[in-house]
């Protein structure tokens, strides 16, 4: 796996946390996901999708595990 980016002082935005290698990042360096009404993940390009939105970093190692993430069934069982 890449090592992250350090994110400078100086930059300025929001700042989301990769789901799957837990890096910090730049909301504009990630990719969003969303779930579909079906509970499949969708990705968001324009990141303005309703609802829980995962954010992934673009190192291929994190994309890989994306597909076997699977949030619907792990929050099911939440009260």
């Amino acid at each position: 796996m890449t090592k992250a980016r350090q994110i400078p002082d100086s930059a300025s935005g929001p700042v989301r946390m990769c789901v799957i290698c837990r890096q910090r990042f730049l909301k504009t360096d990630l990719l969003r996901y969303t779930l579909t009404p079906e509970g499949r993940l969708c990705p968001d390009a324009d990141k303005t999708h309703p609802g829980r939105g995962w954010y992934v970093c673009s190192d291929a190692a994190c994309q890989e595990k994306l597909a076997r993430f699977r949030p619907a069934k792990r929050r099911a069982g939440r009260n």
